[in-house]
């Protein structure tokens, strides 16, 4: 069984989120890591006009997500839970919709003792895991299909993994733009 990340897909559009004006800015992840009903309305544009939208487009300034279509939609709220999708306002495409997929699956599946990591010390003094070079997994993972992770009781939202069943019912159902990296095999 094998883990995947979530990477950036290459050679479709991606969307980026704009403010009233039309001028791009960031979204934060911390406007919807929690939320269950999102009070904050994201307009988005699509960018490079000569390529294609995917059924699953990067979202730029946040890792840990990305912008689905209707169909894609459907698929994932026909197979995975503890996702939330947020709806979004494209008005160059304003025949279709989009949302952006929050994944409330947190789990504490790092076999940690076996990964290797870069440490730092925070604002309180504290020495904490900021980056992960090498995934170790328990084998209650096999159970997941799309999660996110908690290291040391600290939840990191910006990375977002997947597992081949997960994969499986992306490549059954063609959906396109997904881009993995493997990161473990057991």
């Amino acid at each position: 069984m094998n883990i995947w990340e979530v990477i950036a897909n290459e050679g479709y559009k991606d969307c980026i989120l704009i403010d009233d004006t039309g001028k791009e800015i960031y979204d934060s992840c911390n406007f919807f890591m929690e939320e269950q009903d999102s009070f904050y309305q994201r307009k988005i544009v699509f960018t490079q006009k000569e390529i294609s939208i995917a059924d699953i487009s990067n979202y730029w300034g946040i890792e840990g997500t990305f912008v689905v279509n209707q169909k894609t939609k459907k698929i994932f709220e026909e197979n995975f839970e503890k996702i939330q999708f947020i709806p979004l306002i494209c008005e160059q495409y304003h025949k279709e919709k989009f949302w952006l997929i929050n994944v409330l699956n947190y789990q504490n599946v790092l076999d940690i003792n076996r990964c290797k990591y870069d440490t730092m010390r925070n604002i309180y003094g504290e020495t904490i895991i900021h980056h992960i070079k090498s995934y170790s997994f328990v084998d209650d993972v096999c159970n997941l299909d799309i999660f996110k992770i908690t290291v040391l009781g600290k939840k990191f939202p910006l990375n977002l993994f997947v597992t081949d069943n997960f994969k499986q019912i992306i490549d059954k159902n063609n959906l396109t733009g997904l881009n993995l990296r493997k990161i473990y095999e057991s």
